[in-house]
């Protein structure tokens, strides 16, 4: 993801995450380059914040993609169940973050 403050994006998360909970198992041949989107999402928008002079004052709308982010891995987790875990461990990139 080249720019995680793109809001054209955020109606695109919102959707995924409300569509993985209702599509439940049959979602797992996209779920994985789902959750790296939305943690490498996070993980922009962390180290932006982390930079950020006046962090306190940062405007609202800057959060919103992390927002969107938590929301969609929560679909994941939702729809998945305890298949998620199976996903994590499948991360290449964020495995080493979430032990079992």
């Amino acid at each position: 993801m080249e720019n995680p403050f793109d809001r054209s994006l955020l109606p695109l998360m919102e959707c995924l995450g409300s569509s993985t909970v209702v599509i439940g198992m049959n979602y797992q041949p996209w779920a994985l380059e789902t959750f790296e989107m939305a943690m490498s999402t996070i993980e922009a928008c962390t180290l932006v914040f982390a930079h950020e002079e006046d962090a306190l004052d940062a405007d609202d709308e800057m959060a919103d993609p992390m927002i969107c982010a938590v929301d969609l891995i929560d679909g994941l987790v939702e729809g998945l169940g305890p298949n998620i875990a199976a996903l994590v461990s499948g991360s290449s990139r964020f495995s080493q973050t979430f032990p079992n």
